[in-house]
């Protein structure tokens, strides 16, 4: 009969679930794809097997779900299961003297000792949601935009040819520069504040070791070997993020020294396992005009706005004018340059216009486009993240209202008895309340610990780790989170009561007979 009665459920629930399951994928599949590095179409499979898959399954959990309840339930005796009362009664158990009277808020809290396991899984089932959502939020809340932006971009805008910005094409030949008719354009913009070329080197570049590789750490360094060369002007010079040694601009534009460049990893860290050569070391560098040599001033980030984009061998910058005098095709890589921030929105849409109408052979890049970025993978997190929540709440909320319609169902009789020797109806109310209340307590304090041992050993721990995060501990959602809780814990079981509890006491009492 149990099994019997599941499946008429499972007929009804597992159609619906499986209904919002799908609109879920709808909403939320462009949502998640939008920020990652897929490119292609994502669509939402409507295939059978899916369907019957998740049916097939939910079926074998309510059945497995079924078979203890319902094998301890065919145990019990006729006559047992008409006086059941939610009590579990244990004649070894000493009785206690009341001290100071029958409080209603001791009676309620006695009640919830009746079957803990019952209420242990109910306050877990209304935490998990919670901590969820201060999670959740925590995460959403560590996104550093700051961080984020300085990895990919240090000006307002990066300008480039197309396959400068794919990594898959590539800059690759002289096809790939930068059109300077799109930098005169974007130079003459209202709100223009200053701008410059990075130049790239596609012909063949070799550097070596003047000196005596004995004293490197690596003697390989000191062979030949293969660099990505490139050139700055002064606006692109005065962006780059130094690590090592001092930049002096004027003794760097003389032409006689080189600033190497080194990699960062995913979590935005040098790899200083990359690091060639010392502050002072002098190096040579062959190209197609023949052979110079440069003493190394400084070192620096080797970032995505200062670099080729695909990852060689050694990288070292030039001013740009002794860059054009030893590559004899120069070529321009690309072009960052700022706009005041009163024209930033008119100078976005003027770029974007440009790229897709005027030369779409060109692209763009800006601290705009990467901030709308980040803010799409925020919402993304913060609506999967608050479905999953909205998810495990409703499944809380329902374990706690199906535990006080059963045991206010079992102790009908019980509340009928307690009545006839004088007990009110607010009374009453206000014991079911007590013990709805009890129940958020309960779960408030066991989010509240594991919330912030959660955040702060998981989430600091391991999310905090990465390059775009910085951790920052949240208690607001559980703090707003709690009235809402403790308003449902003690309206529900009120309702309930007067859901179910429409007969007299004499006619509750007789159903005891």
């Amino acid at each position: 009969m149990i099994r019997r009665q599941a499946f008429l459920l499972s007929i009804i629930g597992i159609p619906i679930g499986l209904v919002i399951g799908y609109l879920l994928g709808v909403v939320l599949l462009p949502l998640v794809v939008s920020v990652s590095a897929y490119s292609g179409q994502a669509s939402v499979s409507a295939s059978p097997y899916i369907f019957l898959g998740a049916a097939a399954f939910s079926l074998i959990t309510v059945s497995l779900s079924c078979h203890r309840p319902g094998r301890i339930a065919a145990k019990v005796s006729p006559v047992e299961a008409v006086r059941y009362t939610g009590i579990n009664s244990n004649p070894k158990r000493a009785a206690k003297e009341s001290v100071n009277g029958a409080k209603l808020y001791k009676m309620a809290l006695a009640n919830l000792g009746r079957d803990k396991k019952k209420t242990v899984i109910v306050v877990i089932s209304m935490s998990l949601s919670l901590i969820l959502l201060n999670s959740v939020y925590t995460v959403s809340n560590g996104f550093d935009l700051d961080k984020y932006l300085n990895k990919f971009v240090q000006t307002d805008f990066l300008i480039g040819n197309a396959n400068y910005f794919n990594v898959l094409n590539g800059f690759h030949s002289e096809d790939d520069a930068l059109s300077e008719r799109f930098i005169n354009v974007v130079s003459s913009q209202e709100g223009f504040e200053g701008g410059g070329r990075l130049y790239y080197n596609l012909g063949k570049s070799i550097i070596q070791y003047t000196g005596d590789t004995s004293g490197l750490l690596n003697p390989s360094f000191g062979e030949n070997q293969h660099l990505q060369l490139f050139g700055l002007e002064d606006f692109p010079l005065s962006q780059l993020d130094i690590v090592e040694g001092k930049l002096d601009r004027d003794q760097f534009k003389t032409g006689q020294y080189i600033i190497e460049g080194l990699p960062d990893d995913d979590n935005g860290n040098i790899q200083w396992d990359e690091d060639h050569y010392a502050i002072g070391d002098r190096v040579t560098i062959t190209t197609g005009s023949g052979t110079h040599e440069y003493q190394v001033m400084a070192k620096c980030r080797m970032g995505y706005a200062n670099h080729v984009r695909y990852w060689g061998d050694f990288g070292f910058y030039l001013p740009a004018s002794e860059f054009c005098s030893i590559v004899p095709y120069a070529t321009v890589m690309s072009y960052q340059f700022n706009v005041d921030d009163a024209h930033t929105s008119a100078m976005e849409e003027f770029v974007k216009n440009y790229t897709e109408n005027i030369e779409p052979a060109m692209d763009y890049e800006s601290k705009q486009s990467y901030a709308d970025e980040c803010g799409k993978l925020q919402n993304m997190l913060l609506t999967v993240g608050g479905a999953l929540c909205v998810i495990i709440g409703l499944i809380g909320i329902l374990n706690f209202i199906n535990s006080m319609l059963t045991s206010i169902i079992a102790r009908r009789q019980e509340f009928a008895m307690l009545q006839s020797i004088g007990m009110t109806g607010k009374q009453l109310h206000k014991l079911l309340i007590y013990e709805g209340l009890f129940y958020a307590l309960a779960a408030i304090v066991l989010s509240f610990a594991f919330g912030i041992l959660f955040s702060f050993i998981i989430i600091r721990g391991v999310v905090g780790g990465l390059w775009f995060f910085s951790y920052k501990f949240v208690i607001a959602p559980l703090l707003i989170s709690y009235p809402v809780l403790l308003t449902l814990s003690a309206v529900i079981p009120y309702a309930a009561y007067h859901g179910v509890n429409r007969q007299s006491i004499v006619e509750r009492l007789r159903e005891a007979e």
